[in-house]
């Protein structure tokens, strides 16, 4: 198998690097708050191993069917949270559109604790499986408003490993969003 592909060499990221720290420590001082742009009221973290461009959609199928059986109406679900009857009444129909509509907010392709430590081989062939995957989704428009991946932390012994992953996967979707742009253009 020939080696993956990656744009950026150890050496090339120092720099940018030590700039990046720069602008994030500036940045901090300069905005201490919350955006007020939308925030995702949930975070999904589902290993690397796992993902396809189907997760999305099969997680939104399994919420659905966890609420049609354990909170098959308003009456059961209000008891179960404690609401008054009139709040169940309004808020039943609001998650059931929520999970039909939109039911993950946010999903983070996790390759530090949800995915554990793997060969460098398999992790490399996971962040670029990921990455396709995720570019498939994009086409299909079945991603989550907010997606990203999670590396693992970058300490002085994962800093190459948790880099590298990164790389691929961005890399990797990069150059299928722009083989996908150019395909069929706007």
């Amino acid at each position: 198998m020939a080696a993956p592909k990656t744009s950026l060499s150890p050496q090339a990221l120092k720099g940018p690097l030590a700039r990046l720290k720069r602008a994030n420590a500036a940045f901090a001082r300069r905005t201490p708050g919350d955006s007020p742009d939308r925030q995702p009221v949930h975070t999904l973290y589902g290993g690397a191993q796992l993902f396809t461009a189907e997760s999305t959609r099969k997680l939104g199928e399994l919420a659905r069917k966890a609420l049609r059986e354990h909170a098959p109406d308003a009456h059961v679900l209000g008891n179960a949270l404690g609401l008054t009857r009139e709040l169940a009444l309004k808020v039943y129909p609001r998650v059931q559109a929520k999970l039909e509509r939109e039911p993950v907010e946010d999903f983070r392709i996790d390759f530090e604790d949800g995915y554990g430590n793997r060969p460098d081989p398999e992790e490399d062939q996971d962040a670029i499986r990921t990455a396709e995957e995720t570019a498939e989704a994009m086409a299909e428009g079945t991603l989550p408003p907010f997606i990203g991946i999670r590396i693992k932390p970058l300490s002085g012994e994962l800093f190459a490993r948790s880099l590298r992953t990164f790389d691929l996967f961005v890399t990797a979707l990069a150059v299928l969003v722009i083989d996908a742009m150019i395909a069929s253009p706007a």
